[in-house]
């Protein structure tokens, strides 16, 4: 079971007035039984034509219902292949009239490298021109430019976070700075309302005045709202008691000639994620054990030394535990509901009510 503390939340959100946004790299189902809290959903990696395809259809149920009719969706391009997807989609659906789309444009980010180099276009000539691109599309409206901060996951001190947000919010805002004068000719009554949206967990918590800068700056650090061991690492989270998110498990075997248990959460609950700490995950409360072996059902568990005898008495077969996951979202993808403790004292004891049960929206 997926176990969250109370006030924790699964995704990157903004709030502004009554307007709430979200980035989501899932293309969840409609459902007119929920009341869908997010209008503003950014579908948070690049683009494919058949996601297209799906995306059109989500938006067209998203249209006819009363709880969904104002909902925006908004895709990422980092290449012009994916203008030329766009277009195809719309010349099919002018060919497909009985089955043409009600909608005329994708609200688009362009998704920019400032250096994580995972996805994004260069912020160089060739972003400036793939941005122009994007304006001269009739299918396209651009809303702004996105990256994401990754590489700040791979360090553990305050000046090295700060070096690696301070270089991601300087490349945007330089970018920004040249595509406004690149654009300056063409009609430029949308460039005050871009949007900019940078950032990561470990960045959130680097104080940067110039970060503000940017218009209509958005920051998107998904992973802070239930922290994990990777977190622990990087030294934004400082202390156990504030990973809010964690996977229970229960012990299912002792075998005392290996000094080692099983336990029966593997690879399905927690992933093979690794983190710089070492082991699959970490058991709450016995900071001397370690999650050294994982199968797709179980893990198995022994001493950081192994010199040492296991504790098989504090931990007997049927006994409950939690195991703080290396990386949350990943975990949490595991799971199809979450179980919600109002969980006071930080310590996710075994006998914590339940408060509510969250379902999943999934589906690729």
């Amino acid at each position: 079971e997926m176990l969250l503390k109370y006030g924790a939340a699964t995704a990157s959100a903004g709030v502004q007035d009554d307007h709430i946004a979200v980035v989501n790299s899932k293309k969840e189902k409609s459902s007119s039984n929920c009341d869908n809290p997010f209008d503003d959903i950014l579908y948070g990696i690049p683009i494919s034509l058949s996601k297209i395809h799906r995306l059109a259809d989500l938006l067209s149920v998203y249209r006819q219902e009363e709880n969904f009719s104002k909902v925006v969706v908004h895709i990422l391009i980092d290449h012009s292949s994916q203008i030329d997807f766009v277009k195809q989609f719309f010349d099919l659906a002018k060919i497909q009239k009985n089955q043409a789309s009600p909608l005329t444009s994708f609200s688009v980010f362009l998704k920019l490298d400032t250096g994580y180099h995972r996805a994004g276009i260069s912020c160089d000539e060739r972003g400036l021109e793939l941005a122009m691109e994007i304006l001269k599309s009739p299918f396209l409206v651009l809303k702004g430019f996105y990256s994401h901060c990754g590489q700040s996951y791979d360090v553990n001190t305050p000046n090295k976070r700060e070096e690696i947000a301070s270089s991601d919010v300087s490349t945007m805002m330089n970018f920004v700075r040249q595509f406004k004068k690149r654009a300056k000719n063409s009609d430029s009554s949308f460039l005050p309302s871009l949007s900019c949206s940078v950032g990561s967990t470990p960045s959130l918590f680097t104080a940067l005045p110039h970060t503000f800068e940017l218009q209509n700056l958005e920051i998107h650090p998904g992973n802070y709202t239930m922290y994990d061991r990777q977190q622990l690492w990087t030294g934004v989270c400082d202390d156990v008691s504030k990973v809010s998110g964690r996977v229970l498990s229960r012990v299912i075997g002792h075998y005392e000639d290996r000094n080692t248990i099983l336990i029966d959460a593997g690879a399905t609950a927690l992933t093979k994620e690794t983190t710089p700490q070492g082991g699959y995950g970490a058991i709450d409360g016995f900071p001397d054990l370690e999650c050294f072996a994982m199968s797709q059902e179980v893990t198995r568990v022994r001493p950081k030394d192994q010199n040492a005898r296991f504790p098989f008495e504090e931990l007997p077969i049927g006994s409950m535990i939690n195991i703080l996951p290396n990386h949350s979202c990943l975990a949490a993808a595991c799971f199809d509901q979450y179980y919600i403790i109002d969980d006071n004292s930080s310590k996710f004891l075994p006998n914590e009510i339940v408060v509510d049960e969250w379902e999943v929206w999934q589906g690729w």
